[in-house]
């Protein structure tokens, strides 16, 4: 809203300033266009390089670990539920510089992988034997609601919930994943856990 205001801001001085000089208003308008344009392709750019990022590690822990390794949304949610983790789980900060990250699941713990494929880092880490249900839930973006699982865990006596979803990586547009690969992750995450899903 306020980005849409300063844009009809401008537009308004631009016109002001032209008068009733069409050359002038066609400079101003073009110049306008060109600096919008520059901006969508630096945006689309940086969008591009982050996802390859989480690609490229995603490729590298799903060939070291085999079926253990899916890509998930950095939603504010997620970003907020490791953030109230106790100190012990939690790991480095969410990197300001990738659009996904990496759950990997295992027998012993669930653990949220993020950062460059040369440099990765575990933001946080559950212990699979504090897990007390899994359920399937709804992860909040920015702009839409997509489908996620909801861990909860009881940690040090203290009842801890951290919600993700799924993704589909692509180079350049964020998709929720399919019926069938949401449900691919189910298993791993319900098989040593010993919980019980909730209704979608």
């Amino acid at each position: 809203m306020f980005g849409a205001a300063m844009v009809g801001l401008t537009i308004y001085r631009m016109l002001r300033a032209s008068g009733d000089d069409p050359v002038k208003a066609a400079v101003f308008f073009g110049g306008l266009i060109v600096a919008l344009c520059v901006v969508a392709g630096i945006v689309a750019i940086a969008y591009r390089v982050a996802s390859t990022s989480t690609q490229r590690l995603l490729t590298v822990l799903e060939e070291k670990h085999h079926g253990q390794a899916f890509a998930i949304l950095k939603t504010e949610g997620l970003q907020a539920d490791t953030a109230t983790l106790a100190p012990a789980l939690r790991g480095a900060p969410w990197s300001k510089r990738t659009v996904y990250a990496v759950v990997m699941v295992d027998a012993d713990s669930i653990t949220f992988w993020d950062g460059p494929v040369k440099a990765p880092f575990v933001t946080a880490r559950l212990a699979r034997s504090e897990v007390t249900s899994v359920e399937v839930s709804r992860g909040l973006t920015r702009f839409f609601t997509v489908r996620a699982y909801e861990v909860t865990l009881l940690h040090a006596g203290t009842i801890l919930r951290v919600t993700f979803a799924p993704a589909l990586v692509g180079s350049m547009i964020v998709r929720p994943i399919d019926d069938d690969a949401f449900m691919a992750l189910r298993s791993p995450l319900t098989d040593t856990s010993d919980a019980s899903l909730g209704p979608a």
